[in-house]
């Protein structure tokens, strides 16, 4: 078909007026023409001089929403397709061009602010694949704002309330659903981020505090060295030699050779780690159910029968010269002073004890035995004030009375502290003013405290460093593992 015939069968079928968009209408109808469209725009103008004047097609009526669209819907800036739902613009330097309904009106439901989320131009054109200069043409020739409602003005004039309303709470639900799946992926991505930050070692904040600060030059602290004097407490308390206790019946062994080999193996240990403090001297209590029986019948010193190991002459004569070995191994290392602390199970073995050490050491420089054989002894220490005794008789109030009525301090007192024993576990109280310690045991447990669940206490041994102006200073602990 030639052109001039196409542009009359053009403009006889159009409802546009200006053979400006009639040019560009026919170039998008008929791609395949090849004039520019100034010229063709003068060729339909001649046309449209040399024709009878088209009548131009009336604005659609105003209608209620839900009733039926018109067949053509004119718009001065865009003309809306029905039939194809589609829209066909003519945009200021820019050739005429065609988008699909679904495509304006989901432009439409983006740029809207109605969840007070808009989308920004930059990301519709992101979206779209499209330019910027160009949507901005298009919202401009529609009148778009991002106040204004999501939907087309085609979408208003032919849609029910109803049916737009539906849409309106599918679209918030699904922009809620965004925004949260938007602000989870942020922040897995900050926990991500931070994570290997971490790894990296970019992230710790220490390591930044580091890199902007470093530790200044100090001058050495002068120390005053170690002169400070002490006595050491250290005693066998309950071992409960002549005990026996068989394996299968009390969980643990126990024997004379077994409650030998545990005394000189702790006492070493101990005075090992001694050595490492300046000792001027040794105070050992003696007795405290040292021996296990205190009768031939195998009985306490209140009539209670036993489970031994030997007869009790045995135990005694073996128990004498333990406690001698025992001695030897602290004089050889300190000066060793020995004081009187007997036991409920063995009150007499225990003065027995005292009366063979007095006569053994008798010539020893380096050893002093007590001669005194009341049931509670006192040691003055400097400014501190030290009492011995079983444990099994005073209750402490009474205990914190009797070292003030009993001892005969010189000087100023100013610590107290009480050493017992008797149950075989350790404790350190403060009562009233007055420290108790109560001293561990090496013995093992026996068939009467199996049976009644007198055990699981830690065995062992304990040194306590006592310093003559502030009282116990150090615990040195040696342990049954």
């Amino acid at each position: 078909m030639a052109l001039p015939e196409l542009i009359a069968q053009f403009c006889q079928t159009t409802a546009e007026t200006s053979s400006s968009r009639i040019a560009h209408a026919l170039l998008q109808a008929h791609p395949d023409l090849t004039i520019a469209h100034r010229t063709l725009r003068r060729k339909i103008a001649r046309h449209l001089n040399a024709s009878p004047p088209m009548k131009q097609p009336d604005k659609p009526a105003d209608r209620q929403p839900g009733s039926a669209s018109p067949k053509v819907d004119y718009n001065k800036h865009y003309y809306y397709q029905e039939d194809s739902d589609s829209y066909l613009f003519f945009l200021p330097g820019i050739r005429s061009f065609t988008f699909k309904g679904e495509t304006v009106r989901e432009l439409k439901r983006r740029y809207s602010d109605w969840d007070g989320q808009p989308a920004t131009i930059n990301e519709i054109c992101r979206s779209f694949g499209i330019k910027r200069s160009l949507f901005v043409k298009l919202k401009t020739a529609m009148g778009w704002s991002h106040d204004a409602e999501p939907f087309t003005d085609e979408e208003v004039a032919t849609r029910s309330q109803d049916e737009m309303l539906d849409d309106l709470v599918q679209t918030k639900k699904f922009a809620l659903e965004q925004q949260f799946e938007r602000q989870r992926l942020k922040e897995l991505e900050a926990d991500a981020s931070k994570w290997q930050e971490l790894k990296a070692g970019r992230g710790n904040l220490l390591e930044s505090l580091l890199r902007e600060r470093v530790a200044e030059p100090v001058t050495p602290l002068e120390l005053p060295t170690g002169k400070n004097t002490y006595a050491v407490v250290l005693s066998p308390y309950d071992l409960h030699f002549g005990k026996y206790a068989w394996e299968a019946e009390t969980g643990t062994e126990y024997n004379r050779e077994i409650a030998r080999r545990l005394l000189l193996h702790h006492t070493a240990e101990l005075i090992g780690e001694l050595a490492h403090y300046q000792v001027e001297k040794v105070i050992v209590p003696v007795g405290s159910d040292f021996f296990h029986v205190d009768n031939v019948r195998g009985e306490t010193t209140g009539g209670t029968r036993q489970d031994t190991d030997g007869s009790v002459i045995q135990q005694m004569v073996e128990g004498f010269g333990l406690m001698i070995a025992f001695i030897d191994l602290l004089r050889q290392w300190r000066a060793v002073e020995i004081h009187l602390a007997a036991g409920n199970h063995d009150r007499l073995l225990s003065h027995a004890l005292l009366l063979y050490l007095q006569g053994y050491y008798r010539a020893c420089s380096r050893v002093t035995v007590t001669e005194c054989v009341r049931p509670r002894q006192y040691v003055q220490y400097g400014s501190v004030m030290l009492g011995f005794t079983h444990g099994d008789g005073c209750r402490k109030t009474d205990l914190i009375q009797k070292i003030l009525m009993d001892s005969q301090p010189t000087g100023t007192v100013r610590q107290w502290a009480w050493f017992t024993g008797h149950l075989h576990h350790e404790k350190a109280v403060d009562h009233n003013g007055v420290h108790f310690y109560q001293m561990p045991s090496l013995s093992g447990t026996d068939r009467w405290h199996e049976e009644h669940g007198y055990s699981g206490s830690r065995r062992g041994m304990t040194a306590y460093l006592i310093c003559p102006q502030r009282g116990v200073r150090h615990q040195l602990h040696s342990c049954i593992l």
